[in-house]
């Protein structure tokens, strides 16, 4: 009974995390747009449209994976999520053109939404429902601490590495899942 516990303890804190690196994903964003924008030579429309693809794939993300989590084991579900979101930012790296990153943060999006629903369902599955309002709350918490960190890395990151090499850090929450 005490390996069940930790094993829990584990994938609470596996699934909060998770959040809180997929707010990080989704702000690299906010701080890079402008240099984007500039970079690629955008409209305001065009580069507004990036947003807005992003949450068009978190829709169907949390749509397709959700539906995924309550057939298929939960957790296997969650690193997948993971890995579709870490990869596509990745691979914004290589951006040279509009497309190509409205594919990937259509791709990230999907991770992101799908991300966000199983970690919930997880949360859901193993907080008691007297505890479930503090453990939403800490999943909010760490959700701004990944923003907050998404803006530290980005004043560090960008100045050196430009936009794209802040997207290379998305690769980072792999490492979760290893």
């Amino acid at each position: 009974m005490n390996n069940y516990k930790t094993n829990d303890k584990k994938a609470l804190f596996a699934s909060i995390f998770a959040s809180g690196l997929d707010d990080l994903n989704v702000m690299f964003l906010s701080f890079t747009l402008a240099s984007i924008i500039s970079h690629l030579g955008l409209s305001g429309v065009e580069g507004g449209w990036i947003a807005t693809i992003t949450n068009l794939g978190m829709l169907l993300g949390g749509l397709t994976f959700g539906v995924l989590a309550d057939r298929y084991n939960k957790f296997t579900v969650l690193k997948i999520t993971i890995l579709i979101f870490s990869v596509a930012t990745g691979l914004i790296f290589f951006t040279e053109n509009l497309t190509y990153l409205y594919i990937m943060r259509f791709i990230a999006g999907i991770g992101v939404g799908g991300e966000y629903g199983v970690a919930i369902s997880i949360m859901a599955g193993i907080v008691p429902s007297e505890k479930m309002g503090r453990v939403s709350s800490l999943n909010g918490i760490v959700g701004q601490i990944g923003s907050i960190t998404s803006a530290i890395l980005a004043s560090i990151i960008a100045p050196v590495f430009g936009w794209k090499g802040l997207f290379l850090f998305g690769l980072l929450p792999i490492l979760l899942v290893a």
